[in-house]
């Protein structure tokens, strides 16, 4: 059996600051109690974004942005959160 330092509290099982890895992913990230990161979030709805019929058919490039827009938006919502909590 491993020796591991017990985590803190729930939530949250990582802390901020939070970042979005927009390259070639859709993960949002926080720091491991354990060190280095931990995935906090995956970003969905690509293919509503991209869809047909009931999705916005939007153009990938469009898509992709308005993905990343919106990761940001939660991400900085949730350093936001854990500023106000470390205060």
């Amino acid at each position: 059996m491993i020796d591991r330092p017990k985590l803190p509290p729930l939530p949250p099982f990582c802390n901020g600051p939070f970042r979005a890895l927009h390259e070639h992913s859709s993960w949002i990230v926080g720091e491991s109690p354990f060190g280095g990161s931990e995935h906090m979030l995956d970003m969905r709805g690509w293919g509503f974004l991209t869809g047909q019929g009931q999705g916005l058919a939007l153009p990938n490039e469009e898509a992709a942005k308005a993905q990343r827009e919106t990761m940001q938006w939660v991400v900085d919502a949730m350093n936001e959160k854990w500023a106000r909590d470390r205060a």
